[in-house]
């Protein structure tokens, strides 16, 4: 049998079995912690029962720290997650506060610069390093601090853990980043600089969502209003604007600049992010991580296959072995990889729903994991940790929960599938192949990509690639369809996903788009995973170089990763077009920025296979 949730390695279980070490808490809301700069941020100490010192969870949030509080939690039946249609959305009764105090740990709940209650100006990716120093610097000074801390959060949340663990901050001890490669800028070689692009192209969809409802601009505190007075009821006032917005309609508007100022929205950072490409100086000045830096703290790295960039996930995992500072921090990298969406591995079920697909039994005790990672560094318990896999993944098609030493799973193969076609690949009525064997005629797939009609991106939510049945974008002209023989035999694809084609166009600059999909014996056509990259990148991130019309490209799509069991009568498809709209933004194939134009041009792309020119998808194959 398959390992379930709660046998994997002996370590995993599905009871929380947590209690309070006194019962109860004490609430220290709306303190005052100062930053080198004077400006100070508005934090919530919680403190369990009893005399300390106690070790310390810190969790810092642009997604305002009274939302954390138990009492907010348990009214909403949610700990919170952030949606970009619906600003905060209910998800799961237990929150970190709960859990954390219940065992012994104080709670430190921080708004980031500028947000919610606390001063300055919220600038994005600007001061993190600073304020998590100076945050920590101020924990160390209290009678109840044991000087000793963990981190809690997911996405941004996650983020700047990452970025509070190269300060080396000894009180820092370890970190459980959750959704966190977007700390990184160009420090892992994809230039997705905080999660705002992706192959160049820009995150659209997300971004836009994200920014709208992350204005720079808050009510603050009235100087007259004492602060005791304040910090008694400001956890009944909503301090983020409220508007309607509808962001569907929004998507379609051009240019792309001054978006949502047009929209009469307050200010945000949109501007200042999306109009610096990925080679701009403007990144230089993010405090995100490079490759400079160095990693001090074991960390437990948490995420989904369904994430919007997995594979940054995996790269992050070995970055950190590899920019370890101490054997310590060397040694201790581990990771866990579930199923599902952005942020959403804490709520999984024995029933579990995921798209088109029905998953079964998915559960798996985060809270319990995270928590034995922060008594094994946190408060020193060296016997926390016994039996804790370092790699654990869900299989999807096998819908169950595995275990590796590492990721790469060792014995993993690179194997290559060739695309080929007769009469042509476009649509499901085409005869595109993928096929182990290489192509021993030249064929040339041909398409028109119009920025007026760009392939859709199909329903998903936020952040998240979902598993839907892609048949209707697959009825379209403008995507070359791929598609296996039936498969006699299972094959375990686990890891980090590419494509190679060799590609024209009539127009300067254009985009490719790549989709690993499922193809089921009922018809089925499951999305996996997705890529892209802007031609103009072909050659890296910091050397964009136009195309020549009708010459003819070698070119590299990350196509992120997946853990994903083929299995038998199922065959394996690969999609190729030239947008995935909204997620990504429209290249308007002109050459320019795309980021002030309202006018696009269509472009005739062409994607070229044979003897010479083997346009391919490469899996990694793991061992079953």
């Amino acid at each position: 049998m398959e390992p379930g949730p709660a046998s994997i390695g002996g370590f995993f279980a599905n009871g929380r079995g947590l209690s309070a070490p006194g019962g109860g808490y004490r609430l220290l809301p709306s303190v005052k912690v100062p930053m080198r700069d004077g400006v100070n941020l508005s934090t919530d100490i919680y403190l369990p029962s009893g005399p300390g010192p106690f070790p310390i969870i810190l969790i810092r949030t642009p997604y305002d720290k009274n939302t954390l509080r138990p009492d907010w939690v348990s009214n909403n039946t949610s700990s919170f997650i952030y949606d970009a249609e619906n600003s905060l959305r209910t998800c799961s009764c237990t929150g970190p506060v709960e859990v954390y105090i219940n065992a012994g740990y104080a709670v430190v709940a921080q708004d980031f610069r500028g947000l919610f209650e606390s001063e300055g100006i919220f600038k994005y990716a600007i001061s993190e390093r600073r304020d998590f120093e100076d945050t920590a610097k101020w924990l160390d000074a209290q009678r109840w601090s044991a000087r000793r801390m963990g981190m809690w959060g997911c996405s941004y949340l996650g983020s700047v853990q990452v970025v509070g663990a190269v300060t080396n901050t000894p009180s820092l001890k370890a970190i459980t980043p959750m959704a966190a490669a977007g700390a990184f800028s160009s420090g892992l070689g994809r230039y997705t600089m905080l999660w705002n692009y992706m192959g160049g192209a820009r995150e659209f969809a997300n971004m836009l969502g994200w920014q709208a409802h992350s204005p720079s601009l808050y009510l603050k505190l009235d100087p007259s209003i004492e602060t005791e007075t304040w910090a008694r009821f400001v956890h009944l006032y909503a301090l983020r604007p409220s508007y309607k917005l509808d962001i569907g309609k929004l998507l379609w508007d051009l240019p792309i600049a001054g978006i949502l100022d047009r929209a009469g929205l307050p200010p945000t950072n949109w501007d200042e992010t999306m109009s610096h490409p990925p080679e701009s100086s403007f990144w230089h000045d993010t405090e995100c991580v490079t490759n400079e830096d160095k990693l001090y703290t074991p960390a437990l790295w948490i995420d989904t296959w369904n994430d919007v960039q997995p594979g940054e996930a995996i790269d992050a995992f070995n970055f950190a072995k590899e920019h370890a500072d101490n054997a310590i921090a060397r040694d201790n990298q581990y990771m866990i990889m579930g199923p599902g969406k952005h942020c959403g591995i804490d709520r999984l079920t024995d029933n579990f729903k995921f798209g088109d697909l029905d998953l079964g039994d998915a559960r798996f005790d985060l809270w319990d994991a995270m928590l034995k990672w922060n008594n094994r560094w946190v408060k020193g318990d060296i016997h926390a940790l016994e039996n804790m896999p370092r790699v654990t993944y869900w299989l999807y098609g096998k819908n169950v929960w595995r275990t590796a030493s590492d990721m790469p799973i060792p014995g993993t193969r690179y194997t290559e599938m060739f695309l080929s076609s007769k009469t042509g690949a476009n649509s499901l009525n085409g005869d595109g192949l993928l096929s182990f064997d290489p192509p021993e005629s030249l064929c040339c797939d041909k398409y028109l990509y119009d920025p007026a009609d760009p392939t859709p991106t199909g329903p998903t939510e936020a952040w998240t690639v979902e598993m839907t049945d892609q048949r209707a974008i697959e009825a379209r002209r403008d995507v070359l369809v791929y598609t296996s023989e039936v498969l006699k035999e299972g094959m375990t694809v686990v890891g980090k996903i590419k494509m190679v084609l060799y590609i024209s166009s009539s127009a300067q600059d254009t985009d490719l788009t790549g989709k690993l999909v499922d193809v089921y014996p009922d018809g089925r056509a499951i999305q996996l995973q997705t890529g892209i990259l802007r031609a103009r990148y072909r050659n890296g991130y910091t050397n964009p170089q136009l195309l020549n019309p009708g010459e003819i490209y070698e070119i590299t799509v990350d196509l992120n990763a997946t853990g994903n069991w083929f299995a038998p009568g199922h065959q394996i498809r690969l999609e190729v077009s030239s947008s995935n709209f909204p997620r990504f933004d429209r290249n308007m194939n002109t050459g320019r920025d795309n980021y002030s134009e309202t006018q696009g041009v269509v472009a005739e792309n062409a994607v070229f296979s044979g003897p010479e020119w083997r346009s391919r998808l490469i899996l990694p194959v793991a061992p079953d």
